[in-house]
């Protein structure tokens, strides 16, 4: 099974490697043409890159998550170092990573577990007064799948509180645990308020 560090690392570069492609794309002359015998689309064309942003740590369990680290430590143990790997993503990550999106007039969307921003309400605070959007991600790293309808409604809500109460911000976007809904994740989002959700991935475009 791939490692949550793995998955990252390989959709990050399929994602380099797409942002590539329209660049090279809108450069050429209209007579060119693209591998497959494709027709250029004529320079000018804009593109839409929606950016977001994951705030998870804070909200990670006490032990059995990924890390860099090799899964070499005895049963019943805090892995102290894997703690600290997740403390450098909201201690120096996200902080230079709210600098660079000002930098470049750049707003994210930002999917924040309901443990982490109440672990760290200053910095779930300061992605919102720098006006980017605050998206559900679940209360916890518990998967959602395996829930009752009540059970994943609660964990749910229990995650729009957190984030209301320390940002002033409702969520109406939301993000699974590694995509993962249940079969009652829709309706219970439709019933919460949300008007839209990231983890179908079949369509080009929002639907």
């Amino acid at each position: 099974m791939q490692s949550r560090k793995d998955f990252i690392k390989s959709t990050a570069l399929l994602g380099a490697g797409s942002l590539l492609i329209p660049d090279r794309v809108f450069s050429q002359d209209k007579s060119d043409s693209l591998p497959g015998n494709q027709p250029a689309r004529e320079q000018g064309t804009r593109l839409v890159i929606s950016v977001s942003m994951q705030f998870e740590a804070g909200g990670e369990p006490e032990t059995g998550f990924d890390s860099p680290f090799p899964p070499n430590l005895e049963k019943g143990y805090t892995d102290m170092p894997a703690k600290t790997w997740f403390q450098y993503g909201y201690k120096e990550g996200i902080p230079r990573l709210l600098n660079l999106w000002d930098k470049y007039g750049i707003k994210v969307t930002s999917h924040v577990i309901g443990e982490a921003a109440r672990h760290n309400p200053g910095l779930a605070k300061e992605i919102a007064a720098r006006g980017h959007e605050i998206s559900g991600h679940g209360l916890n790293w518990t998967p959602q799948y395996t829930m009752s309808y009540e059970t994943e409604k609660k964990f749910i809500k229990d995650s729009i509180d957190i984030i209301r109460e320390i940002t002033g911000k409702t969520t109406v976007g939301y993000n699974c645990n590694w995509l993962r809904r249940s079969k009652n994740t829709i309706p219970i989002l439709q019933e919460l308020g949300f008007i839209y959700h990231i983890d179908d991935l079949s369509r080009d475009e929002p639907f």
